[in-house]
């Protein structure tokens, strides 16, 4: 267990301990740590696989029967970084409740890879913290700053960040810069479809909090669907089709057929997952599959509906640089 320092602060000697070293473990959604790996209380038992989301987008077309309705808009303001309790030597804040270590670079052609580990305070819920909402991060290098290709969010495991950069000219001593969004803007639209199935969508653009976002790609049938997107700014984008008129007659309740991103589904053996935001993009795609019931037999639907939930950083502030680990040779 950890212990006091003689200078009376906290030891955090044991921070990245295998949660599998002691027989006995806190009580769920506790933890004798000050500060511990994000989201392990919620897989204790899982076996810790690498397992990255896919980016999801956005939109809404034109076409004689397609049309979009239901436009609704809120904004909110995530708390600036400050934290009760001091982050373990070498985590800065990325938020309030989340701070982060750049643990692993790897250089490979299609760019530099930077691996961030992320912990949260020991008072904290684990499974109830919610994820860095990092916009885009930057690497500062001797051959100068580049902005991120992309980032993936780990469904699993101990919560950490992958960041693909270009391959800048020199690495040197490098460092990661996070630009958190600290005020959103969300938006969700509705596009309506008929039956006609399968159905593959031209590219259309579509207007979210000032922001034109491009669906590059959109196509669906009863049980896959695929959506791939771009943006000039870094959004998020949550997508769902439901298949309006079709219902599970085993249970009571409304629950017609949808297609859903792959990134909401659980892993195989039942391994418990968190549901995580997607991260933020300059673009981006996603694979949706089928929830609920087939539509087969008499569960046919009368139209389609694709919704977009589109998350918009109104206001990104830069948090504190992350000194960068030296490539993996």
């Amino acid at each position: 267990m950890t212990g006091d320092r003689p200078d009376g602060g906290p030891d955090y000697s044991e921070l990245l301990r295998s949660p599998y070293d002691e027989p006995e473990r806190p009580p769920e959604g506790e933890s004798d740590l000050p500060w511990v790996p994000a989201v392990v209380a919620a897989c204790l038992g899982a076996v810790l696989v690498g397992a990255f989301v896919v980016f999801a987008v956005v939109t809404g077309p034109d076409g004689e029967e397609e049309q979009a309705a239901d436009t609704t808009s809120t904004t909110s303001t995530t708390v600036a970084p400050v934290a009760s309790e001091q982050p373990p030597d070498g985590f800065l804040l990325l938020t309030e409740e989340v701070a982060g270590a750049a643990i692993a670079t790897q250089v490979t052609p299609r760019g530099a890879i930077v691996t961030v580990a992320t912990a949260v305070p020991g008072s904290s819920d684990p499974g109830a913290v919610r994820p860095a909402e990092v916009a885009y991060w930057e690497l500062e290098t001797d051959g100068g700053t580049v902005t991120m290709i992309e980032q993936s969010v780990a469904k699993i495991g101990v919560g950490n960040i992958v960041v693909t950069f270009p391959l800048p000219a020199s690495l040197g001593e490098p460092n990661l810069i996070p630009h958190v969004a600290v005020v959103t803007t969300d938006e969700v639209s509705i596009v309506s479809f008929d039956t006609t199935l399968p159905r593959v969508v031209d590219p259309f653009p579509i207007e979210a909090a000032g922001v034109v976002i491009t669906v590059e790609e959109l196509s669906f049938d009863e049980s896959w669907g695929w959506l791939a997107w771009s943006s000039d700014v870094p959004v998020r984008i949550d997508p769902t089709i439901t298949f309006v008129g079709t219902d599970d007659p085993s249970t009571p309740d409304e629950d017609p057929t949808s297609l859903v991103p792959l990134s909401r589904q659980p892993f195989a053996f039942s391994m418990p997952t968190r549901p995580l935001p997607t991260p933020y993009g300059l673009d981006g795609a996603e694979s949706l599959v089928r929830a609920g019931e087939p539509i087969a037999g008499d569960n046919q639907p009368t139209s389609v509906i694709v919704e977009l939930a589109i998350t918009v950083p109104t206001v990104i502030e830069e948090a504190e640089r992350l000194p960068v680990a030296p490539p993996v040779p």
